[in-house]
């Protein structure tokens, strides 16, 4: 089998976009002429990087919501506290 220098450029962009690098900076790396470029050659990998995006942002919400949590439940606690005089 044959390995194509055009195979290994392919290759590299697809990990580096997996890795969500900015398809702006995998453009320049691989000196297309525009991001919109890349974006249409390499357009296989973006379902997997939007899902990783959205996991991303949920795990962020959700991180958010546990702080927030833990503040309803402290200030609950102090008011109780404060009745208690």
């Amino acid at each position: 089998m044959l390995i194509r220098l055009y195979d290994l450029r392919h290759t590299a962009a697809t990990l580096v976009l997996t890795a969500e690098v900015s398809p702006k900076i995998v453009s320049e790396q691989l000196e297309y002429a525009s991001v919109t470029f890349t974006l249409e050659t390499l357009w296989h990998v973006l379902p997997q990087v939007q899902e990783t995006a959205a996991m991303k942002v949920e795990a962020l919400l959700m991180d958010e919501w546990d702080v927030l949590e833990r503040f309803s439940a402290e200030c609950r606690t102090i008011a109780a506290g404060s009745q208690i005089i």
